[in-house]
């Protein structure tokens, strides 16, 4: 197969990839559970694909990567695990010398700077391979624990990644609030402090998935059920990602909602690609 066909065929796959974690338990804790110990250089769509092709996998690298860099070479007879690598070209752009009704540019407008602009313009497929695929240099796995900042896990730290919000702790018998067309969160206090961080994530996921700006739900359409669907499979992802334990085991995931396998699958990409900006802003990768 070639290499093009190889990428559309691996692109045809995520959808179907994304419905098969999020709508199976199992699936979904031993997904989380990878994520949370590595894989934070690559996306979450290349992690589903190396997911599903060895469930195992822990650090994966390239064919010359793997001697170049850390002094370890492929097992002969070992099949690459495949995965998707932006194709990126810099695209050049003229600044104009003339205004658009013909009036010459002063040489002090910043109009009259030149720049450059990195586009993507495709996918092509790459193959890579697992360390449990490798021998040679002892490898120190510990590199591959995902860190995140500070030194625990609190509301107060997991609060401070996310300044753009106005979050207040409040007195409630509802676990917390995310309010319309605003960036304002209320979150329960509670005796149990996870089950606030929880709260917190569930509220923000609205927030992120667009569930607050009223006109971006009225032209989604979506029932109140598949919305709440959504910010709570977000919110279980991340927790189970940064290592939060939540009161639901992985066994209720579905049935908290009356196992809505259908509701989740045609939410499944939205709330996988949700629930990997939340972990980069955690982790100080974005902003």
């Amino acid at each position: 197969m070639k290499i093009s066909e190889k990428a559309k065929e691996l692109k045809t796959k995520l959808d179907e990839l994304a419905k098969a974690i999020i709508t199976d338990p199992e699936k979904l804790k031993a997904f989380s559970d990878q994520w949370r110990l590595g894989f934070h250089t690559y996306s979450f769509r290349n992690l589903l694909l190396i997911f599903m092709q060895l469930p195992k996998a822990t650090i994966c690298a390239g064919y010359k990567q793997w001697i170049a860099k850390y002094e370890r070479k492929v097992r002969a007879g070992e099949r690459a695990l495949w995965i998707l690598a932006p194709m990126i070209v810099t695209e050049k752009r003229k600044a104009p010398s003339k205004d658009e009704d013909g009036t010459e540019i002063p040489i002090s407008d910043p109009r009259l700077v030149d720049f450059e602009k990195k586009i993507c313009i495709g996918f092509r497929s790459v193959p890579v391979f697992d360390i449990s695929q490798t021998e040679g240099k002892p490898l120190d796995m510990g590199m591959n624990k995902t860190k995140f900042e500070g030194s625990e896990i609190t509301l107060d730290s997991m609060i401070s990644k996310f300044p753009e919000y106005q979050i207040k702790l409040v007195e409630s018998t509802s676990d917390g609030s995310a309010f319309w067309d605003s960036n304002i969160i209320h979150i329960a206090k509670r005796s149990n402090k996870a089950q606030e961080i929880a709260s917190f994530f569930h509220e923000l996921a609205h927030h992120m998935l667009g569930h607050t700006d009223s006109k971006k739900r009225k032209e989604s359409k979506k029932s109140k059920d598949v919305i709440e669907l959504e910010a709570e499979a977000t919110a279980f992802l991340v927790c189970s990602c940064i290592g939060i334990d939540r009161k639901e085991n992985s066994a209720e995931y579905l049935g908290n909602w009356g196992g809505s396998k259908d509701k989740l699958e045609s939410s499944a990409y939205l709330i996988l690609s949700t629930t990997e900006k939340i972990l980069k802003k955690i982790k100080g990768e974005s902003k």
